[in-house]
């Protein structure tokens, strides 16, 4: 039996075709540029730039909202609504998690 599949092997390598190469693709060139604009959170900062800087200094979090039950109900994780940090702006970040 194993001979047989040995010569279907042999008949199927026979007959392949090679594959046409394609050639390569061009290089990109220049910077790609970003399709989001960029807003300032609160309006403009100093440097005019947005986002959150790093690190963050967790300022408070609200009490527990929100449980994850594992699918066997052996782990039950306890998460809050929202917790706020301060960035290295002195900005205020506020996290908000979905219930699940």
């Amino acid at each position: 039996m194993g001979s047989d599949f040995r010569q279907i092997d042999r008949l199927s390598r026979r007959q392949r075709r090679q594959a046409e190469p394609l050639g390569q693709l061009p290089s990109p060139t220049g910077v790609p540029k970003s399709r989001a604009e960029a807003i300032p959170a609160g309006g403009s900062s100093a440097e005019g730039s947005s986002g959150i800087a790093s690190p963050l200094s967790e300022v408070g979090r609200s009490q527990v909202a929100y449980t994850l039950t594992s699918s066997d109900g052996m782990f039950v994780i306890e998460y809050p609504s929202e917790i706020t940090y301060n960035d290295a702006d002195g900005r205020e970040v506020v996290i908000i998690n979905a219930p699940v």
